[in-house]
């Protein structure tokens, strides 16, 4: 069966006599490097602990090319990973430090790659904001002005950057039955400043949950960050300003 969720590339289950399995296969949209760049990250994220799905090797290679008609498919396989999105589970505290630990995980893994032009990630915020202002809602138009203007005016040089995931939202973050967690979607990794991740996450996973309770959860996720990864009070003061950010983005 074919998962409906996603832009570019195609997902699909494979119930096979051997197990589950989901096979991948990359847009033509995509850049050339993309299909490598994205399984090298997994395979190496995988062997740091971050929990996201298995690749499956043939002839000790990962990513697989099929070649027809003067055309190249570019595809690879993983263990299906049989959990339920974010979009179905109310996150609890457990939860938002698990992802925190997995976060800070991701973020300590060396790793260089080159990134494609999201228009909708929290880096590029003001770029589209002053491309698509006109556009806004008279009722959106300040609240919108002033996160990118906040963003705008944060000192991103004094934060590090690293490999981040650059999606974490609750579509993007499974758990099965048995708590056990898989990071999905690697289409936005970049190296960026990590504190984007966080602010993201926060964001999008936070968005239900009422001020005080969600401020209490986010203190205790710097904290359990911060046992895998630094995490200056400079950038965790601009945590709120990512979060909005992203909203407006």
């Amino acid at each position: 069966s074919i998962f409906e969720r996603g832009y570019e590339d195609l997902n699909i289950k494979l119930d096979t006599a051997k197990g589950m399995f989901v096979l991948k296969i990359f847009s033509k949209l995509r850049t050339s490097s993309f299909p490598q760049q994205n399984t090298i990250a997994m395979e190496t994220l995988y062997k740091h602990g971050v929990p996201i799905p298995h690749l499956l090797a043939a002839n000790n290679k990962s990513l697989q090319t099929i070649k027809f008609n003067n055309m190249i498919t570019q595809y690879c396989v993983m263990e299906y990973f049989d959990g339920k999105s974010f979009l179905e589970i109310d996150p609890q505290e457990k939860d938002f430090l698990a992802i925190s630990h997995f976060l800070a995980l991701f973020h300590s893994v060396n790793l260089s790659v080159q990134s494609d032009y999201d228009s909708w990630g929290v880096t590029n915020v003001a770029a589209e904001y002053q491309k698509n202002k006109r556009y806004l809602r008279q009722e959106d138009f300040s609240m919108v002005t002033s996160a990118v203007e906040e963003f705008r005016s944060a000192d991103f040089s004094k934060c590090k950057k690293t490999l981040i995931h650059g999606d974490i939202q609750k579509a993007h973050v499974l758990k099965n039955s048995n708590g056990k967690y898989c990071i999905i979607d690697l289409g936005c990794i970049a190296n960026d400043y990590s504190i984007f991740d966080l602010g993201i996450f926060f964001g999008q996973f936070g968005i239900d949950i009422e001020h005080a309770r969600l401020s209490a959860t986010i203190k205790h996720s710097f904290h359990e960050y911060k046992k895998d990864s630094q995490l200056s009070e400079y950038e965790i003061s601009l945590i709120p300003s990512i979060m909005r950010a992203q909203h407006a983005a």
